[in-house]
């Protein structure tokens, strides 16, 4: 049988639709314009719940990713040039230190602090305030009043070098033999570079969701191209271009893809708005911020959109090398 590619399509004096036609014509499953019964195929359902679960998961994936940067940019902006002064209420030797020699330690070395140039804030924590520090571990109804507590200073510095801290350790202990200095440098490295880790991994597990959506519609064209092989060679014989054929699995694709890939991003903002919900009701600082962002939300839009395109262009471009390759 003799290919017709360098035949030209018969002319269309019908009138052209809008745009706002034919996006609703993406969104409407109807065999109006296919010369090919592509939409009565068996696998079809399977196909759009396949898509659909894939559109969830990206978006999922990468609002975790989103929250995960929320996440570390609050850690590193609220520790940032930060450093806390412990008096430990037990000494080495077991002794416990009364409150009143707690509060006379800390004043101390408040005041050695304020004669230090390169520190720009030290207060003294309250009691109150240290409860509200360790209430997400330990509740709110637990009376801390029989229990000895440490002293605690909140020290943030002007700048933030070895040598400056060097210089504040050697003031405090100078000072105070009971204080103990924590940087949160050493710790809170390792949760940035968790947090990190994670949110690499998310956006690895999107791209590959992403790569599984294209896979499935190549797939699919593929099937649908085998399935009706007689009628696009009834097609080629009588004059149809390449071009021709390829935009009917196309504009198949692209609705199969735009309706999978907009019902999984509604559901998955569905979920996330539940799970903020849910994180609010808690009122744990553990949890992390569910709530969608502008980020988010744009995230959440786009999605639909970049998977749909993929689709279209990947069954236009599998179709028309399949239909090069048929003698």
């Amino acid at each position: 049988m003799q290919h017709k590619n360098n035949q030209t399509e018969p002319q269309d004096d019908t009138p052209q639709p809008s745009i706002l036609h034919k996006v609703w014509n993406v969104f409407c499953v109807s065999d109006k314009g296919y010369d090919l019964p592509l939409n009565k195929s068996d696998d079809l359902k399977l196909l759009r719940i396949l898509i659909t679960l894939m559109s969830l998961l990206c978006v999922l994936t990468l609002n975790s990713s989103l929250i995960l940067q929320d996440i570390t940019n609050r850690w590193s902006s609220g520790l940032e040039n930060k450093i806390t002064i412990e008096i430990s209420p037990e000494t080495k030797d077991g002794h416990i230190l009364s409150a009143d020699t707690i509060e006379k330690e800390s004043s101390k070395i408040k005041e050695t602090l304020q004669k230090n140039r390169n520190v720009k804030t030290a207060n003294i924590l309250k009691h109150t305030d240290i409860q509200e520090l360790i209430a997400p571990w330990i509740g709110n109804d637990l009376s801390l009043s029989d229990i000895p507590l440490p002293g605690l200073i909140a020290v943030e510095l002007s700048d933030y070098s070895e040598n400056i801290l060097i210089n504040i350790k050697r003031d405090v202990l100078e000072t105070s033999d009971y204080a103990h200095i924590e940087t949160h440098s050493e710790w809170l490295n390792d949760l940035i570079t968790l947090a990190y880790t994670l949110k690499t991994l998310a956006l690895i597990v999107s791209a590959i969701i992403i790569s599984l959506t294209v896979t499935s519609i190549i797939t699919g064209m593929k099937t649908r191209m085998a399935i009706h092989k007689k009628e696009i060679e009834l097609l080629h014989s009588m004059g149809a271009h390449d071009v021709y054929i390829a935009k009917q699995f196309q504009r198949h694709a692209t609705q199969i893809a735009a309706q999978a890939t907009f019902v999984g991003a509604i559901s998955a903002f569905v979920i996330l708005i539940i799970m903020g919900t849910v994180a609010g009701q808690t009122g744990s600082a553990l949890l992390p911020n569910f709530s969608i962002g502008t980020n988010g939300l744009l995230t959440t839009l786009c999605v639909p959109f970049i998977l749909t395109a993929l689709c279209s262009l990947s069954a236009r471009g599998t179709v028309l090398k399949s239909l090069r390759e048929i003698p």
